[in-house]
């Protein structure tokens, strides 16, 4: 089976990819030396892609860098995250 890549502006510096296995969340990361070349960091492996963009959400959560004083407020920025990426697949549908 030929391994699909899923990109999207919205999911940067992310991408997920498929393969017979699964869905795989990558990152691309600029080289140090030239960072107009990138190399690819695989951080997960999953079987629905539904669990690939739930990790997506929270890698991009995580590089936030933010201390949370409350759930409420990391529920928030998970909705907000979670409502960018629904948005972008339901102009596909």
């Amino acid at each position: 089976m030929t391994n699909v890549t899923i990109k999207d502006p919205a999911m940067e510096p992310f991408f997920i990819t498929q393969d017979q296995y699964g869905f795989t969340l990558h990152q691309s990361i600029p080289g140090k030396k030239d960072p107009s070349k990138s190399y690819d960091k695989p951080h997960s492996h999953f079987a629905k892609f539904d669990l690939a963009l739930k990790a997506l959400i929270n890698e991009k959560l995580v590089r936030k860098g933010k201390n949370y004083d409350n759930i409420e407020d990391y529920i928030n920025d998970y909705r907000q995250l979670k409502e960018e990426l629904t948005k972008t697949l339901n102009k596909l549908a």
